[in-house]
């Protein structure tokens, strides 16, 4: 679904291991791949998160856009040398972008599409019933082509009237002249991957960061404690301060472990082995557990605890595994750019800390700790507390240092007024947009499935003009009997319509009683806590029709062709209806409602 027909089939991250694979991967290496490479980003990423501690003070009620649009900011620069141009609040290759990674994480749900599990479903037309997903693939390639295009379509012209910033696009692009078209699209795609594949998770990071604050108060003032001791009152942490912030680095470890980013990730096998005494053929999908590796209590005692002095030699335990072992992924499929991600965080967490005391809000001298959903997708966003604080002191020398880069702060332990308080009706910060149908599972469900249960409902009655002409034309040849076979050749028209008309009600009976349990499990929203119920109401419904069918289609066979022409091979037949409606009851029910 998501490759062949949404158009990622040239991304970073669909490409089989191969000549492309590793191009792309050579493009990042050559760039950002070292910590050496990252130095001349730097001044981006410090000017950005300056703005971002400006934009939080000044509206700390929007964190979770000022979160998404700083990560956007700093990733467009590097990528394209590309700044934000906010219109109304609002930028258009950023919203393009970011609905692009919607769809993605929709769209690359492992078993959310049939398409992916019975491929030849690709070739059906878009307007053949329950083929939406050949339109939503569509419109989706379109909206990722215009995500390609655009922001490589603005460099080229930058570079065209020379005043092209530096940015990984423009680098790989120096010697145009002597590239290939292959090559071209390659960086074209490479560029693209940069941005798709570091917003979203930045993004969940930070978030993750913020959640975990809010819960792990000790935590937060360690880190503050070290931050005030190596840099002081009278500047912002700048990357050069890192190597001297051991606890501020573990607080990177930690903020991955603690909030798994991607806790599945989808692989394939090139060639067959054996693992652990069992056999794996070759092109065999693989799901590594992240969220369990990174959670597993054998190698993180109390996981659920936000603790990063597990990575800090001499702190009374053995160091535990780094988790960007595995939150990057593994061997030759690692994120190519962990080293941005890594000073992204760094930036973020360190300003973040060295400005801001971050709390829960209190009401009525009680905090209310923040609850949090995780919103369904590839990437694992937290949806943002419902209450969750930002609380400093020094609120207007803040605001004037910030605009030169500086602050001058000092950590309010007192204050009860928190600047994020608690929103009833706002969408909660972090989620996906609740109008977007692309960008949640759980708001696609209804009305969107209630097409696309009626397209599969549509089935039933083609299923039974299949089947009646199939009747029609093996009964004579099968029972040999001149009386059957008369009948049915002078009244094959009529038998038709009637087998039609039969299957057709119960088509519609079924399409009813299917709608309204949906509707009933929507109301109580048991569709979102309990995805197997899907299987047991389709099970149910295809049961009472096997129970159903048979005997009625026995009962019309006889009043038809006479009781004293049948044979076993008339209730064989009835069978068949009974179990194909059974099969297509099943799929209408488990992917009409569930996708």
């Amino acid at each position: 679904m998501i490759g062949e027909l949404a158009g990622w089939r040239d991304a970073l991250v669909m490409l089989r291991y191969g000549s492309k694979l590793k191009e792309q991967r050579r493009y990042f290496h050559q760039l950002i791949g070292t910590k050496g490479s990252m130095d001349k980003f730097h001044p981006i990423e410090e000017y950005e998160t300056a703005k971002f501690l400006q934009k939080v003070a000044a509206k700390p009620e929007d964190l979770s856009a000022h979160i998404r649009r700083t990560t956007g900011a700093i990733i467009l620069r590097i990528a394209y040398g590309y700044e934000l141009k906010y219109v109304d609040g609002r930028d258009p290759l950023l919203d393009i972008v970011d609905e692009v990674m919607g769809q993605f994480s929709v769209g690359s749900l492992p078993g959310a599409w049939l398409v992916d599990a019975m491929p030849i479903l690709r070739h059906v037309p878009e307007w053949f019933p329950g083929a939406n997903f050949k339109k939503l693939a569509r419109e989706w390639k379109q909206c990722l082509n215009n995500a390609i295009e655009m922001p490589y379509n603005f460099t080229k012209q930058q570079m065209a009237d020379g005043i092209a910033p530096p940015s990984f696009l423009s680098n790989l692009l120096a010697n145009e002249s002597s590239l290939t078209a292959d090559e071209v699209k390659n960086i074209k795609w490479a560029a693209g991957a940069l941005y798709t594949g570091g917003t979203d998770t930045t993004v969940s990071a930070i978030y993750s960061f913020f959640l975990a604050m809010t819960r792990f108060p000790e935590v937060q003032r360690k880190a503050q404690a070290e931050i005030d001791a190596v840099v002081g009152n009278d500047r912002l942490p700048s990357f050069s301060d890192k190597p001297n912030l051991p606890y501020c680095d573990a607080m990177i470890q930690e903020v991955l472990r603690w909030g798994v980013v991607v806790p599945l990730v989808v692989h394939s096998t090139e060639e067959e082995d054996w693992h652990d005494g069992k056999y794996i053929p070759a092109n065999t999908l693989v799901i590594p557990n992240i969220w369990w590796m990174l959670r597993d209590p054998e190698r993180y005692p109390e996981p659920e605890k936000f603790d990063p002095e597990r990575y800090i030699a001499g702190s009374g335990e053995a160091v535990q595994a780094d988790p960007r072992s595995f939150a990057f992924g593994f061997g030759r499929r690692i994120c190519p750019g962990l080293n941005l991600a890594d000073a992204s965080l760094f930036i973020s967490i360190a300003r973040s800390l060295a400005v801001f005391d971050i709390k829960p809000v209190v009401e009525n001298g009680i905090e209310v700790l923040p609850e949090v959903e995780i919103v369904p997708g590839t990437i694992c966003i937290e949806m943002e507390p419902t209450a969750a604080g930002v609380v400093h002191s020094t609120f207007s020398l803040y605001h004037h240092d910030v605009e030169n880069s500086t602050t001058s702060t000092v950590h309010s332990d007192s204050s009860d007024a928190p600047l994020i308080r608690k929103r009833e009706d706002h969408d909660f910060a972090g989620s996906l947009p609740s109008k977007d149908p692309n960008r949640s599972l759980r708001n696609v469900r209804w009305p969107y499935s209630l097409s696309k249960t009626l397209s599969f409902a549509s089935l039933v009655p083609l299923s039974s003009v299949a089947i009646s002409i199939f009747m029609l034309i093996g009964i004579p040849i099968f029972v040999h009997a001149d009386v059957t076979k008369k009948y049915i050749t002078a009244n094959w028209l009529h038998l038709l319509a009637i087998t039609t008309a039969a299957g057709a009600a119960g088509g519609a009976i079924w399409a009813v009683l299917a709608l309204a349990i949906m509707w009933l499990l929507h109301l109580t929203q048991e569709i979102e806590k309990k995805p197997s119920l899907l299987w047991g109401v389709g099970c149910f419904l295809g049961f009472l029709d096997v129970l159903v069918a048979p005997p009625i289609g026995v009962e019309i066979l006889i009043k038809l062709f006479r009781a004293e022409t049948l044979d076993a091979l008339t209730a064989t037949y009835s069978s068949v209806i009974g179990f194909v409606i059974f099969s297509i009851v099943v799929i209408c029910i488990f992917f009409g409602l569930g996708n």
